[in-house]
């Protein structure tokens, strides 16, 4: 399993977030950069990934709680679907 942490505490939009993915994760050419072309790259069965998000808390204030609410609600969506996938949010 490949481990790979992004730090949302830089974050001031959804954009931002998507951009800090983008940066770190092996992503396909035609990625989207929202929360529907994350989840179809997390379920491809490629995708045998452990990802942590630090500085949650910081992205819930500034970013917004209710996109990163949605942003943990599809992860465990696609953890549900990709058994290679693992998924955790540190608050710090």
């Amino acid at each position: 399993m490949t481990e790979y942490e992004f730090d949302l505490s830089d974050c001031y939009s959804p954009e931002d977030v998507h951009r800090a993915i983008a940066e770190r994760l092996p992503l396909p050419e035609y990625y989207g950069g929202n929360m529907d072309a994350l989840y179809d790259v997390l379920t491809e069965p490629r995708a045998k990934w452990r990802l942590t998000f630090t500085g949650c808390a910081t992205a819930s204030a500034v970013v917004g709680g209710m996109y990163m609410r949605q942003l943990k609600k599809m992860c465990e969506r696609a953890t549900a679907e990709n058994s290679e996938l693992e998924v955790i949010f540190i608050d710090n």
